[in-house]
């Protein structure tokens, strides 16, 4: 079988061989739960351990939704497909162990996009602790679909929801925002007069921010351990959007400060004179994948420390939780307030997704 072939070629029970042989051996290096039954049956079977929760999500990914194929390799395609998922396990303070995968492809797709696919996606689950263990594969006449399913643990007790956050809580991200939906407009050409004005090695940089996205878990499971966080979610929507989340499910408001959301000064600079300036792209883009979490007052300065000393990651506060009545708003440095509309990505609104 050469990789030149077709999926046709091979139907869907080749195509299991293949991808159950490219499975095989690669097994986490942590893991909490134990695999007793995974890739070729029906379902895979998973023994917890007696002081662990079962955390598990699910994304899609849709062609020409969520990625072009002309600036995704298929490998750039696999990694982050977990990797997004990954995200939200780490967004729970958990630690991600399973993932299944769903695959539309049409007839036509070659074999090594198959491999590139999965290679990425085993790659990345050896980077974080994830085995493969099963999913699904079926015929599409239209685009391709990735539907990835991840299980997480945490401990008992450890558990971080969006529905923690009390007023007088002070809100924190990790890292920098906005430079992933730069990313994309690059990439999608929206902009093409930034491509002549900027450094190489800094269009790589911001276009890597939407195609490899960072899942923070080493950070969301420092913040559930020491219970420093008291809401989290990650940010994949937008900074207006997410926060709006853990504000109706916290029945909280929350006041952001204008001049403290972060944002790499490489993207400032590529943003200057753009139809959007800086600020927007940080409050309302998508895909950073970032770590929007609560923690009280008093553990604020110890949260930046922990953080930045056990990962490297810089840590910013830039808001408070308030009473629900205030509802979410932003200030200015001179104290001016405005509510903010919690705009964002939404599926099923507009006729391009979010690309």
């Amino acid at each position: 079988m050469m990789d030149k072939d077709k999926v046709q070629k091979i139907g869907e029970m080749g195509l299991l061989d293949l991808i159950g042989r490219q499975l095989e051996g690669v097994f986490p290096k942590l893991n909490p739960m134990k695999l007793l039954l995974g890739f070729g049956d029906d379902a895979a079977l998973i023994r917890t351990d007696h002081s662990y929760n079962l955390l598990v999500s699910t994304d899609l990914l849709v062609e020409d939704v969520h990625f072009r194929m002309r600036y995704f390799s298929p490998d750039q395609l696999g990694y982050k497909a977990l990797a997004v998922s990954i995200s939200d396990i780490a967004a729970m303070g958990g630690i991600p162990t399973q993932a299944l995968i769903g695959l539309a492809i049409p007839n036509d797709t070659e074999i090594k996009f198959v491999k590139g696919l999965y290679n990425g996606l085993t790659k990345t689950g050896q980077e974080y602790g994830v085995q493969v263990i099963g999913g699904d594969t079926v015929r599409s006449t239209g685009p391709v679909i990735l539907a990835v399913t991840i299980l997480g643990a945490v401990e008992y007790g450890n558990e971080v929801t969006r529905s923690g956050a009390r007023s007088g809580d002070r809100i924190m991200v990790t890292g920098e925002l906005g430079s992933a939906m730069l990313g994309l407009e690059i990439l999608e050409d929206r902009e093409s007069k930034i491509k002549t004005d900027m450094d190489a090695r800094e269009f790589e940089g911001i276009c890597r921010r939407f195609l490899h996205p960072i899942p923070r878990v080493r950070e969301g499971r420092l913040l559930a351990e020491k219970h420093l966080a008291t809401s989290m979610i990650d940010l994949s929507d937008s900074l207006s959007q997410d926060l709006t989340h853990i504000c109706r499910s916290s029945h909280v408001g929350a006041r952001i400060e204008k001049d403290a959301i972060p944002m790499a000064p490489e993207a400032k600079r590529m943003i200057m004179g753009m139809k959007k300036g800086p600020f927007e792209y940080a409050l309302t883009g998508g895909e950073d994948f970032e770590l929007l979490f609560t923690v009280r007052q008093e553990d604020v300065e110890e949260t930046k420390d922990l953080l930045f000393k056990e990962t490297g990651t810089q840590v910013y506060e830039i808001g408070e939780i308030c009473p629900a009545e205030e509802g979410l708003c932003l200030t200015d440095e001179k104290g001016h307030s405005e509510p903010i509309d919690p705009y964002g990505f939404e599926h099923f609104k507009g006729k391009d997704g979010n690309i």
